[in-house]
């Protein structure tokens, strides 16, 4: 076996040519760098202010010391915005109506401005002043309002909705000539019940 390699060599003879491999060169894949992705930080977001405002439930100043859900004297009252807001509506007018002098003899069936002063509740007891709680003591009496009540018609500049939100009343009453000079005021009747829980007349005890 170890023969037949050299004849093999001897019978090429001594000037045969040599042919080196053929040089094929690897393929050019040029190196394409990851995409350009620059960072970006996260958007600036500061921490909320905090005002008391932006809770619509949370009372206002000027409710503040008063169990009431409303307001009449604001000192915090918008009365800049309002007049902005009420010059930017053309529907302004369309939308808004009031009664500016309001009595009981537009709003109260049967009882005449005068009788509504006069009421003082001088036979008010809160319950019967006979024996029985159902006796006529309780069920007659002079004309009035079932309870002892505080009447006021006025002009409230923010309360408390039917879903627990407080919320700005327009009463647009401007100082001096500038724009707007017209009163937009919205008025309204007030009872608030001078003795809360007690027994009220005309009512079962």
């Amino acid at each position: 076996l170890l023969i037949i390699p050299a004849a093999v060599i001897w019978a090429a003879g001594p000037h045969a040519a040599v042919h080196p491999a053929t040089y094929a060169p690897a393929p050019y894949a040029p190196a394409h760098p990851a995409p350009y992705a620059p960072a970006h930080p996260a958007p600036y977001a500061p921490a909320p202010a905090h005002h008391g405002y932006c809770d619509p439930k949370a009372p206002p100043k000027c409710a503040e010391g008063s169990d009431l859900p409303y307001c009449v004297v604001d000192e915090e009252y918008p009365a800049y915005d309002i007049a902005n807001k009420i010059s930017q509506d053309a529907l302004f007018l369309k939308k808004y109506a009031d009664v500016a002098d309001q009595s009981a003899d537009d709003l109260v069936q049967d009882i005449t401005k005068p009788q509504e002063e006069s009421f003082d509740y001088k036979y008010y007891s809160g319950a019967s002043k006979g024996p029985s709680p159902y006796d006529a003591s309780h069920w007659i009496g002079p004309e009035g309002y079932l309870c002892p009540s505080d009447v006021d018609y006025a002009k409230i500049t923010r309360a408390v909705n039917v879903e627990g939100y407080w919320r700005i009343i327009l009463q647009h009453i401007p100082e001096g000539y500038g724009y707007g000079h017209y009163n937009y005021t919205q008025t309204t009747r007030l009872e608030t019940c001078l003795f809360p829980d007690s027994a009220c007349r005309l009512l079962a005890p």
